[in-house]
């Protein structure tokens, strides 16, 4: 039991088939599909059947409904092809209106400006291929049966300039003759991501070889002994930046061996007939047996060395043994993140019996069909204008070098920097008004709270003070309130009510000095002696004396910033105006636009049953061609509303079901299809869209919807459709995805090779292993 477990575990860490199996398609007879779509511009119904009839579209079929209806404008028809090749059908068809949720761009310049990551990527795989070269030359066996695996890809350009030329060439014979790093560079930013994931694999096993015979792991552990007897060996800068590359994919083994162990209970690799589940983590469990047999340093395993390894970019000298036991190809595999791989295929070179006619069935396959290396990759996108949907946008499919950034450009940047001004101005205003008054209500506070006690002291004052005035009135309040009332009536002003006691009393001194015959000397000097009692309450009186400072402390604060807050709701209301202005100009723009280009292709992302996926989506062009013989991307409204609204379309099978020709229905009121029928709808949106939104003199709906088959559309191959490298989850790993180090090609090989093995101990065992 124990031989067979060995000879699993070998097999399963040396293989990397890619198997594509042709998907059956299951088609009703005669049914009809939508296969193209055209716009026509015509007064009516008849106008549009004579302009088709003398186009090149003359086999089209028109849609009697105007899609531009009750505008008082032009009418809009819409012109469809029909098929019966489920192939050839639409599956989706939505809209995009100017200036709304899409990111213009251009592919060309996009890959301009990412050659030189590309390049440097290049140089590092030239550099593996050289070194995997050595070790086919030296016998290798697994860059042997690597090279073997590469040839069951090849190269089928097309006649398309931007590609190497190597047509019909196996790859493996392209990797070991003349190719140069910008080829390399190319077919990796062009290729087929999935295809890719498995050559970058089929390399990385490719320079497994050593000299000495040792797997990786072997010299790992010879590594950690000598750094354990000597830490100076190894102090390099390189060691540094190749450590730093690793430390990252670590995590990547950690949560694998956590996953694993969740399931080791039920896992018995003892019995030859494995479980599906066995099989899903024999990989993981044959690299964790691999892990625990190597001792690394301070007496941990490496396996315990992985489990416990915590991040720290201030010193990576622990992973000095992990760098120091690379080869020079392994090296190159690992500054392009391939570091799993190297791992993977650290095993015996023993041959199989069983691997062989594994590569020998499929050699056979595959020289008479190669896998073109650029297949299903649609290269139509870089011809014309293209722009990413939102929800593409910000998925940030691009490396971390800026592309997404590049890819927008000046795009809004007055407008951003007006939004910032706007926005620094608003806040200067408020932030300067909430200062403002809460300095005026600490101020009115403290001025409140002193002149309580002003009252409290001048109505409550002994009575000693006022014994000698010869008013009729027996208290000071009485004494002031007298005279200010008759000073009021004489000016005909009505003061009296606002004045506080200690204000009253400041005027009535003030008088007394300007009209002394109004009060004897005796009344003067009590009024003087009660100001200067007062004035020595200021300072004696601790609570008077806190209020009295306080308040001053506020009123020098309030005074002292006053001209700043004024100079800030100056210059923010400036600026807020200036945005108010430009936002102005915007909103009049956007009732009164000029027409932007319409972008010929739409590329959306969209979530399917095996993840994102970017989906490419051509607008629909007009059925009259231009004088130049062109023809151009036509508008919903004609070219009469505020803006243009663009029908595009997609024949993904990952979009949806194919749509059924003559099955059109318009709708003024409703935005929900019914029952099996497809909205047309906005891109990232799942109702009817109303194709008449923006022709802002007219409230009249469309709303359009069209039949869909009970047919699935599906892949000519095992392999989803790509709308190029630099939009694929093979970029992200070409560019440094941590996340998907792992790699669909080794789980497909384990899972065939183990398969074959099942069926030797149970032949009936095939069925469920499919489902």
């Amino acid at each position: 039991m124990k031989k067979t477990f060995n000879r699993i575990l070998s097999m399963a860490l040396t293989i990397v088939m890619l198997f594509l199996a042709t998907i059956p398609v299951f088609a009703v007879d005669n049914e009809e599909y939508l296969s193209d779509l055209r716009i026509i511009y015509a007064e009516d119904f008849e106008e549009a059947k004579a302009i088709l009839a003398d186009s090149e579209f003359d086999d089209y079929t028109i849609f009697n409904a105007n899609l531009n209806e009750n505008t008082g404008k032009t009418g809009v028809w819409l012109a469809y092809k029909t098929t019966t090749d489920i192939e050839d059908a639409i599956t989706d068809i939505s809209v995009m209106q100017m200036n709304g949720g899409y990111n213009e761009g251009n592919y060309q310049e996009m890959i301009q400006q990412s050659y030189n990551e590309y390049l440097e990527f290049g140089e590092n795989y030239l550099t593996a291929i050289e070194y995997f070269k050595t070790g086919y030359d030296a016998g290798h066996y697994l860059s042997k049966i690597a090279h073997r695996q590469l040839n069951f890809y090849n190269v089928v350009t097309e006649g398309i300039d931007e590609i190497p030329e190597y047509e019909g060439e196996l790859l493996g014979n392209i990797f070991f003759g003349s190719i140069d790093a910008s080829d390399l560079a190319t077919m990796f930013m062009e290729g087929n991501s999935y295809a890719l994931a498995n050559i970058r694999s089929l390399i990385a096993m490719g320079v497994s070889y050593n000299e000495d015979g040792k797997t990786y792991l072997e010299k790992v552990a010879d590594g950690a002994e000598k750094y354990t007897a000597d830490s100076t060996i190894y102090n390099d800068e390189e060691f540094d930046s190749i450590a730093g590359a690793i430390a990252y994919t670590l995590p990547v083994f950690k949560s694998m061996f956590n996953e694993l162990e969740a399931y080791e209970p039920e896992l018995n690799y003892g019995d030859e007939d494995f479980t599906d589940l066995e099989i899903q983590y024999l990989e993981y469990m044959s690299i964790a047996t691999l892990m625990r047999g190597v001792n690394y340093l301070n007496g941990k395993t490496l396996y315990e060395f992985c489990m416990e390894y915590e991040l720290n970019e201030e010193d990576y000298s622990d992973i000095y043994p992990l760098v120091a036991a690379l080869n020079e190809g392994q090296l190159a595999m690992t500054k392009v993140n391939h570091f799993y791989d190297v791992v993977r295929y650290s095993v015996t070179t023993q041959s199989s019996e069983t691997l062989d006619e594994e590569l020998n069935a499929a050699e056979e396959k595959y020289a008479e069909n190669p896998f073109n290396i650029y297949t299903g990759v649609d290269r139509t996108i870089y011809d014309g204008t293209f722009a990413l949907t939102s929800a593409a946008f910000r998925a940030d499919a691009f490396t971390e070098s800026g592309l997404a950034a590049a890819l927008k450009g000046p795009v809004g940047s007055t407008e951003r920097l007006f939004n910032y001004i706007g926005m620094i101005g608003a806040g200067a205003v408020v932030s300067a008004g909430v200062l403002h008054i809460s300095e005026k209500l600490i101020l009115n506070s403290a001025k409140k709270k002193l002149n309580n006690l002003q009252n409290n002291f001048f109505e409550n004052a002994p009575s000693d003070y006022w014994s000698n005035i010869s008013f009729k009135y027996t208290t000071p309040k009485g004494v002031m309130d007298d005279i200010v009332e008759k000073y009021n009536i004489a000016k005909g002003n009505e003061l009296y009510p606002t004045m506080t006691a200690q204000e009253k009393f400041d005027f009535l001194t003030n008088y007394i000095d300007e009209n002394p015959s109004v009060i004897s000397d005796l009344d003067k000097n009590a009024f003087e002696k009660l100001g200067e009692d007062w004035a020595d309450a200021q300072v004696s009186n601790p609570t008077i004396k806190s209020a009295t400072a306080k308040y001053n402390d506020a009123f020098e604060s309030y005074f002292s910033h006053s001209g700043f807050y004024y100079t800030m709701y100056v210059v923010g209301g400036l600026m807020a105006l200036a945005s108010a202005i430009k936002l102005g100009i915007g909103i009049w723009n956007y009732y009164h636009p000029e027409y932007d280009d319409i972008p010929t292709t739409m590329v959306d992302l969209i979530d399917t049953k095996d993840g994102d996926r970017y989906i490419k989506y051509d607008v629909v062009l007009e059925a009259e061609e231009k004088e130049d013989g062109e023809y151009c991307a036509a508008d919903l409204n004609a070219f009469s509303a505020n803006r243009w609204n663009a029908l595009y379309y997609t024949k993904s099978y990952e979009a949806g079901k194919p749509l059924l020709a003559d099955s059109f229905v318009v709708s003024n009121s409703n935005n929900t299809p019914a029952k099996d029928y497809a909205p047309v709808h906005r891109f990232g949106e799942v109702v009817s869209y109303n194709l008449n939104k923006y022709n802002f003199n007219d409230d009249h709906s469309i709303f359009l919807s069209v039949k869909q088959s009970q047919n699935q559309k599906s892949a000519v191959a095992d392999v989803p459709e790509i709308v190029g490298s630099v939009f694929s989850t093979g970029y992200l790993v070409l560019a440094g995805g941590v996340g998907a180090l792992v790699g669909v090609g080794g789980v497909l090989g384990t899972q065939a090779i183990i398969k074959r093995k099942k069926q030797t101990v149970n032949p009936d065992a095939e069925s469920a292993t499919e489902e």
